[in-house]
């Protein structure tokens, strides 16, 4: 196993490891909480933390990921990236049930339960964290499109996430019926492209 080079193309999720192992790179860590926060949430908020906790085991996430990080070694046949990074967070979920059962006044958490949170391999966990890898990726898809073609993202915005009729879009935006059928069509293509970009270079 070696570790990343410095030589994969920035802003993708694993070239971005090659950088979060650069101590001088300052500005990578900022860019994994922009990518992976939002993800850590959903899915810690999906796993039955409270609400008013999910930041803190986002958090405690957050801090072993930076810690772990610098000695992380990457190959995809033994362990790609977003499974290490489920199996960082799921320990931190089940760390804080543990505690939270420990608390005098607290629900009571059962001993079955904690054995079914510690598995990782659960068909479930897999389940949500792949849902809401994707939602991620296509978030991130929409912001690239977004930056690249606005003309088009703003048609595309009112017509297929707003909902608005094309007779509404076409008249808002001085357009043929046509323009607005292409720009979406061509807006939903580059998501597909950019969706797929993304997943193939997850780690």
């Amino acid at each position: 196993m070696s570790k990343l080079s410095g030589t994969e193309r920035i802003q993708t999720p694993v070239s971005l490891l090659a950088r979060l192992q650069d101590w001088e790179d300052a500005g990578a860590w900022d860019e994994f909480v922009a990518i992976y926060r939002e993800l850590l949430r959903r899915f810690i908020l999906k796993q039955g933390v409270e609400e008013n906790a999910v930041e803190e085991v986002v958090q405690e996430t957050l801090v072993r990921v930076a810690k772990a990080i610098r000695t992380f070694e990457y190959n995809p046949k033994r362990c790609r990236f977003m499974s290490w990074l489920l199996l960082l967070t799921h320990s931190r979920v089940v760390d804080y049930k543990r505690r939270q059962s420990r608390q005098p006044g607290k629900a009571n958490v059962s001993r079955e339960f904690l054995e079914s949170m510690a598995d990782p391999a659960g068909v479930e966990l897999h389940k949500v964290w792949k849902e809401e890898w994707r939602a991620q990726l296509l978030h991130e898809a929409e912001k690239i499109v977004k930056q690249r073609n606005p003309r088009q993202w703003q048609i595309y915005d009112l017509y297929a996430k707003k909902e608005l009729s094309v007779e509404a879009v076409r008249k808002k935006l001085n357009l043929s019926a046509a323009q607005v059928y292409l720009a979406r069509t061509r807006v939903v293509k580059q998501l597909q492209t950019e969706v797929a970009r993304l997943g193939m270079e997850e780690g």
